[in-house]
């Protein structure tokens, strides 16, 4: 009887296998590890909410991704979040820290010149996220002091009379399209007074 349950037991576990055992992908939770990345193209960083966060720009031959990282107590970080991008080719990472905002820009390549379309992931409401994105060069500048810079594209060489600039304002956590004016005008007091009234219905949180 004994033998008899012995046979049985062999050929259940011949015909149902154990699973094998898979490993766990490894997590990259040291600085050192994100820098040793084979397919890294850049690295930046920001200090923000009193917590410093590191972003890492990688690329593989279908798509390249922005991850971004908390360093919770040195060397030790936290991927809190992670962007994957289908499109043109990044060019460029940078850190951005200017008046009240914080994040990082990226350019993508373009065939005629050396940068291209822009996109900006900022920290609002405690978290990243993409808050801006043209398909053009841009620039960060606080045209009417307040602390919170605009988005601005020029169409034109900035040393030709015809240059026209097109502003986007700070407003409910995202940049939002305000109005173009000949490059001749963007400082002027009205301009400064439209960006104002714009942006004060909803200033973004930190």
């Amino acid at each position: 009887m004994v033998k008899t349950i012995a046979v049985i037991v062999v050929a259940l576990v011949s015909a149902f296998p154990p699973k094998q055992q898979v490993e766990p992908k490894s997590e990259r939770t040291r600085v050192d590890q994100l820098l040793d990345r084979a397919d890294l193209k850049g690295v930046a960083s920001v200090h923000v909410d009193r917590a410093t966060f590191i972003a890492i720009w990688t690329e593989n031959p279908h798509s390249q991704t922005l991850e971004i990282y908390e360093v919770s107590k040195y060397p030790t970080v936290r991927l809190v979040n992670r962007f994957e991008d289908h499109d043109v080719p990044f060019q460029s990472l940078t850190a951005i820290q200017e008046g009240a905002v914080a994040g990082f820009q990226v350019r993508r390549e373009v065939g005629e010149g050396w940068f291209g379309a822009t996109l900006l992931y900022f920290y609002v409401g405690g978290k990243f996220g993409k808050v801006f994105e043209t398909g053009d060069i841009a620039e960060l500048l606080d045209v009417n002091g307040d602390g919170y810079p605009e988005v601005l594209e020029y169409h034109g060489g900035k040393d030709d009379p015809a240059c026209k600039v097109t502003i986007s304002v700070w407003r409910d956590h995202k940049y939002q399209y305000l109005m173009t004016v000949p490059l001749g005008q963007l400082f002027l007091r009205d301009t400064r007074k439209r960006i104002s009234q714009f942006s004060q219905s909803a200033l973004p949180q930190r």
